[in-house]
């Protein structure tokens, strides 16, 4: 099923996204994963339902492990891997930015991990990165 799924955190970047891309008729996920500012996260999700009067699908991944640094383990391949499986024609819209500096939140990673989610799912998904330089 060929979708532009919009990961949603809450936060300034995906919100952005939101908004300037607000002509694409996008799906909206987002992952419970035992992030910090989850409640805050809520109040954001909540209104977001609200005024584009669509549901936000919730997926919950558990609690995935947090260093010191704030950098959560695995969580943007966890993202991409749970999108395959579920809408495998998916494009999927990160609003990661060009300040990010995990090393899970670069262009290299994501098309690495594009071809080896697709290769390992029997996937097509595509990921669209407008905040930085699109793979």
């Amino acid at each position: 099923m060929k979708k532009n799924i919009l990961l949603l955190s809450g936060g300034c970047d995906s919100v952005y996204l939101l908004h300037h891309f607000k002509k694409t008729n996008f799906d909206f996920i987002y992952f419970i994963y035992g992030q910090k500012y989850y409640k805050q996260e809520q109040l954001v999700i909540e209104k977001i339902e609200k005024e584009y009067g669509k549901v936000v699908e919730y997926i919950d991944l558990g609690k995935l492990e947090t260093k010191e640094n704030g950098f959560v383990l695995g969580r943007n391949l966890y993202f991409l891997i749970e999108v395959a499986k579920k809408y495998p024609e998916a494009t999927i819209w990160i609003g990661t930015n060009k300040d990010d500096t995990f090393g899970d939140n670069n262009v290299r990673f994501y098309k690495k991990a594009v071809f080896v989610v697709n290769k390992s799912f029997g996937s097509k998904i595509k990921i669209k990165l407008p905040l930085k330089d699109t793979p």
